[in-house]
């Protein structure tokens, strides 16, 4: 759960609300919420299946989030990249695999650990 809620608090500037209405407010944080559910949802999940199957290496929610804020156009390439998904990955596909997996690195990271703790209960 940390890790969900430090990528939407570093990307999603939650901790930068300036001083609006409270309709303003209401408005902004809806945005921000919708955004998450795509972020997640429909970009992360999928591509994380694909970039562990063909790739085998495991996708950061914090670096996708980070590069999805960061490039905004590429969340619809990667959308209708993933409608019209064939075996093959795209050039988007790649991008992520290539900025936004894991580092390697001797400590294990999150999915890891998840991994390790569900397999030993």
């Amino acid at each position: 759960m940390e890790i969900i809620f430090k990528s939407w608090k570093s990307n999603l500037n939650f901790d930068k609300i300036h001083n609006v209405s409270k309709k303003q407010l209401i408005v902004i944080l809806i945005a921000r919420f919708i955004m998450i559910l795509i972020c997640t949802q429909y970009i992360f999940r999928p591509c994380k299946t694909i970039v562990k199957n063909i790739f085998n290496k495991d996708l950061s929610l914090i670096k996708v989030t980070h590069y999805l804020m960061r490039n905004p156009t590429k969340i619809i390439e990667i959308i209708l990249e993933l409608c019209e998904y064939s075996e093959k990955p795209s050039r988007t596909i790649n991008a992520m695999v290539r900025y936004c997996s894991y580092d390697k690195r001797k400590r294990i990271n999150y999915e890891q650990a998840r991994n390790n703790y569900f397999l030993l209960s």
